[in-house]
């Protein structure tokens, strides 16, 4: 399923399509219509005949203003049926278009990087084609997963904050709180045991007269820590460990093809009221409760990562992109923190500058498979030592830095320069940028960053191809090289 025309027509076949639609279920993503393009904005002439670009042997185009296809992913997706014959399996190409926009910029809770004059469309209108194509930073599926406006949680589940959970024997309510009262008698001679809780909404709230025991009768108790555990249960027993809410499926194409206001309504029961609105509200609990929490989490040593994969990975599961790396450097408490995350930053701009070098190499069919492998290691150690080196002010130094400088900028909003060298940790940097790219140095070698080419040739025991997903040989092509690039920019 895919189209080959701009969204023109979608071009799919049964199986491909219920593919697509088990895959949206999964990905929270909903059905839309796709309606073609008026034939004036084409530039045709009425009735003219369009090729289906890219389709061997499939028929002519007439474009049709009236005609729509429901799509159950984004017109945009390319989703092709495996090279076994009848095998029955699919897969997608590059999932980037399958995600809904991001569209916390166009909200103003994050800094706008990209062209500042364009600008978002009225809820429910189509998107100009400026604001289309400014638009390429999406959310991530394990935010849509577990997405839903308004966030209402799925009837019969029922929220404890403890593996010994107490009720309030004056509301009758679930004590939530760490802390409340209680009174405990024992049996005595002629007397019945007593075992009293008290919430501490109750014993601040209510009538002292209307109480049981009096609150100075009533010991103040804490939950152990061992116990403190939040979890719902449902009526079936089946506990969750995050909230299960109602979810809200989002529209990928929702600046090109949004959803009849009527179907957003229905479907949100009245939470929201247009398909931008729906995507605005996944974007404000993004920035502000899902990523606000996490920084609380790394402040309060909740969550202590041993290495900027380990943070990375516990980003993504939060659903929280790449990109936000420098929020979490501006407002995270722990110095151990903020020079992880600046790291971090500092490697991927540095794997976008090597990867493009490297790739001008393997493109070149002048040079033979051993002048590649030279070229290579000569290119890779260049650009470290530009980098890394101690001497800033030769010419391709300066040139290095600004290039990253700009992509830092656009790629997380936040300006590297060479003072940050003095600021993070150089080896673990260089170790981090040679396992993304595939480079394999020497690990008895102790680099000197004082010296102006702390690197050699030397140095590079193998240069190796790192594959990002796990594909079939025969899912290869050179459109990788592209999504690489493409993948540089979060756009997943």
């Amino acid at each position: 399923m895919g189209s080959v025309t701009n969204g023109l027509e979608v071009v799919s076949d049964d199986q491909c399509l219920r593919v697509a639609s088990n895959l949206a279920s999964v990905a929270n993503v909903a059905p839309h219509a796709a309606i073609s393009r008026m034939v004036e904005d084409l530039g045709l002439a009425e009735g003219a005949r369009m090729p289906r670009e890219g389709v061997p042997g499939a028929a002519p185009v007439v474009p049709d203003h009236d005609a729509a296809r429901t799509v159950a992913l984004s017109v945009h997706t390319q989703l092709f049926p495996s090279a076994e014959a009848d095998s029955g399996e699919y897969y997608l190409l590059n999932a980037a278009p399958c995600l809904p926009p991001d569209l916390s910029a166009d909200l103003g809770l994050v800094d706008v990087t990209l062209p500042p004059e364009s600008v978002s469309a009225e809820p429910g209108e189509a998107a100009t084609e400026k604001q289309l194509n400014r638009v390429i930073r999406r959310l991530r599926p394990e935010l849509l997963k577990r997405f839903g406006a308004g966030g209402h949680t799925v009837p019969g589940y029922t929220m404890y904050t403890s593996l010994h959970p107490r009720v309030c024997d004056h509301c009758n309510c679930l004590i939530l709180d760490y802390e409340y009262f209680t009174y405990n008698r024992s049996d005595v001679a002629g007397l019945d045991s007593i075992e009293y809780d008290l919430c501490l909404q109750c014993a601040h709230t209510e009538d002292p007269s209307a109480l049981r025991f009096p609150v100075p009768k009533l010991k103040r108790t804490s939950v152990p820590q061992i116990e403190r555990v939040t979890c719902w249960k449902g009526e079936t027993g089946d506990v969750q460990f995050e909230r299960p809410v109602i979810r809200t499926p989002l529209n990928p194409d929702v600046l090109r093809f949004p959803r009849p206001h009527v179907d957003v309504r229905k479907g949100t029961n009245g939470e929201c009221q247009s398909d931008i609105a729906l995507c605005q509200e996944a974007a404000r609990e993004l920035q502000n409760t899902i990523i606000p929490e996490f920084i609380e989490r790394v402040n309060s040593l909740s969550f202590v990562p041993d290495a900027p994969a380990d943070l990375l990975a516990e980003m993504h599961a939060a659903g929280i992109n790449t990109r936000y790396l420098a929020r979490i450097a501006e407002e995270s408490t722990q110095p151990h923190i903020c020079e992880m995350v600046v790291r971090e930053m500092l490697s991927q701009v540095v794997c976008v500058l090597l990867r493009d070098a490297l790739a001008f190499v393997a493109e070149n069919d002048e040079l033979s498979f051993a002048d590649k492998v030279d070229r290579s290691r000569s290119v890779s150690i260049r650009y470290l030592n530009e980098i890394f080196g101690a001497n800033g002010e030769r010419e391709g130094a300066k040139e290095a830095w600004a290039y990253m400088g700009s992509l830092s900028v656009q790629k997380f909003g936040y300006k590297l320069d060479r003072d940050v060298l003095g600021k993070v940790f150089l080896p673990g940097c260089v170790r981090s940028i040679c396992t993304s790219i595939g480079l394999v140095l020497d690990t008895e070698v102790e680099f000197d960053f004082s010296v102006e080419a702390p690197f050699t040739a030397d140095d590079i025991v193998r240069l190796g191809c790192v594959l990002t997903q796990m594909r079939r040989p025969d899912e290869i092509s050179e459109t990788s090289v592209a999504l690489s690039r493409a993948a540089d920019l979060d756009t997943k």
